[in-house]
């Protein structure tokens, strides 16, 4: 009798742990959790968009303001590549960790289909007339929906991203959003006019600091322009926009970098020497503790 009272206490504390898994599952919150980032959704003109975000365990309610990072992804095609997998890359998780800011990976709002039941992602680049997707509206959303949850030191948000992120930051900024972002690094981003359109359209609405990255071995040929060719288009526009009359030039290790200064806002250009078209956590190191973490939007009013 003993052993079938065991047997019965057992069968029944294993199906209590079942059922109380299941209300679990039942009533958790609508989002999932990926490695160190967490998927959220954002209802933004009645689509569903995604975004992750890591918010490091340093981060407290009732303390003062936190400052944000923006990470773009770069195109992804959710067979090898994938949102998570290029926040992990981007090494802006850890710096989240180690400086404590949030840090948050906006998905793009092009599909990829690829046969699979996980698509990839692309950012709609360079569109300035809101045409669907309307990428920089939804990034706009995502930024609000952030302020709305967590305390965000709004003088300190920063948008950073690789390849066609890079491209997506200008885009963002170039729609007049330079008053809202205190710094921009765009890392390997094709230049406006590899989509045959003018630079006149890129209208920030004010000075704002931006580090320009590019890989020495970056020669492949976006659109009808090769890359080397639309990184100095792309430098010389920002030089020009905030009328920087000052440069010099630092050597560290393969990074190469130019900074442009005397002008409304910093201007920096770096090759990093035999590099081809990466972002690695190295670049998030420097991004941070050189540029980011000492400029805010108060500097420039």
């Amino acid at each position: 009798m003993g052993t079938v009272r065991e047997f019965s206490r057992r069968t029944g504390l294993r199906w209590s742990l079942v059922y109380m898994f299941f209300w679990i599952a039942l009533c958790a919150p609508a989002f999932s959790q990926t490695g160190d980032v967490t998927l959220k959704q954002l209802d933004y003109n009645g689509t569903e968009r995604s975004y992750y975000e890591h918010v490091p365990s340093s981060y407290n309610s009732s303390s003062s303001s936190v400052p944000l990072v923006i990470f773009l992804h770069g195109s992804v095609n959710g067979r090898t590549a994938t949102v998570e997998g290029a926040a992990k890359l981007s090494g802006w998780t850890t710096r989240s960790d180690e400086k404590g800011f949030i840090a948050v990976y906006p998905v793009g709002g092009i599909v990829v289909a690829n046969g699979t039941s996980s698509p990839g992602y692309k950012w709609n680049t360079y569109v300035f007339d809101g045409k669907t997707p309307d990428d920089v509206g939804y990034l706009l959303a995502v930024i609000n929906q952030l302020k709305n949850t967590y305390r965000i030191d709004a003088n300190r948000i920063y948008m950073t991203g690789h390849s066609s992120g890079g491209a997506m930051v200008n885009t963002f900024i170039g729609n007049g959003h330079a008053s809202l972002i205190a710094a921009s690094a765009p890392v390997s981003g094709p230049w406006i006019t590899t989509f045959r359109k003018s630079e006149s359209l890129m209208e920030p609405g004010g000075p704002i600091p931006v580090w320009i990255w590019r890989g020495e071995e970056e020669d492949q040929i976006t659109g009808t322009i090769p890359r080397d060719v639309q990184d100095e288009d792309q430098k010389q526009f920002w030089i020009q926009y905030n009328q920087t009359d000052q440069s010099q030039r630092t050597v560290s290790g393969s990074y190469v970098t130019d900074v442009f200064t005397g002008g409304n806002a910093e201007v920096r250009f770096t090759e990093v020497t035999g590099a081809g078209h990466l972002n690695n956590d190295d670049y998030s190191l420097k991004i941070w503790n050189e540029f980011f973490s000492r400029l805010t939007l108060a500097d420039r009013n």
